[in-house]
């Protein structure tokens, strides 16, 4: 359901991922919230950008999640990740008092019958295109695998998975910068074997959330005087 929320947020136009791990970014305070199940970024005209976050829920059971609750969880999560806005898709439908409740803390509460209707009109033939399909799904998921038996992967599969959505744009995009080149000593063109499916993952991975950084930097030089941009850059 995260895969799925994530895929449709990308087709609205979103930059979105999902599984977005906290407690390597916490290491070693203990952590009861595991990850922000959706974390995803969005540009007005002038490049600024925004970042919103989503919780999903689809147990049913005695024990499932009571969408007061996650909406109340979810407002906290939101304001240590300083997003801009959430939103909770749980199996239990919302009542009208919890839809009210959750406008008022700057997030929409939806059950999964809405999100599906979302999914009807919005995803449709593209289910299994691009970076948010079932196929790319599938690709993480051995990429993952693969990276456990090497400790360097290890470490940039974690990066790009955790501690890059922590940063600030430019310490982020020198982070990448260098993570590229790590990469690249361990390219090997021609050559298919299981290491090289994981790290053209990360090297595309890497130069996605690069992308990211750059185009929330550039935001910047629409807001800055031309000479006091490129000071401000060369500073940074």
């Amino acid at each position: 359901m995260e895969a799925r929320v994530a895929q449709l947020w990308f087709w609205e136009g979103f930059y979105a991922r999902h599984g977005v791990d906290l407690q390597h970014h916490f290491e070693p305070e203990p952590l009861q919230v595991t990850d922000l199940d959706l974390l995803a970024f969005d540009f007005n005209p002038q490049l600024s950008r925004s970042k919103y976050i989503g919780e999903v829920k689809s147990g049913t059971g005695k024990s499932a999640a009571k969408p007061l609750d996650r909406l109340i969880w979810l407002r906290g999560l939101r304001e240590v990740v300083d997003a801009e806005s959430a939103e909770l898709t749980i199996a239990h439908a919302p009542s009208d008092r919890v839809r009210g409740l959750a406008r008022t803390l700057g997030i929409v509460a939806q059950s999964i019958s809405d999100f599906e209707r979302r999914e009807r009109d919005t995803v449709g033939t593209l289910a299994d295109h691009g970076a948010h399909g079932v196929t790319a799904l599938e690709l993480t998921v051995r990429v993952h695998h693969t990276c456990r038996q090497d400790p360097e992967l290890e470490r940039a599969f974690w990066f790009l998975r955790s501690a890059v959505w922590f940063l600030e744009p430019f310490t982020a995009a020198k982070q990448l910068i260098d993570l590229l080149r790590r990469l690249k000593r361990r390219w090997t063109p021609r050559t298919e074997d299981v290491d090289s499916e994981a790290v053209r993952w990360l090297f595309a991975e890497s130069a996605s959330v690069l992308t990211l950084n750059l185009v929330t930097i550039a935001g910047l030089s629409l807001t800055l005087e031309r000479p006091q941009f490129y000071d401000f850059v060369k500073e940074r």
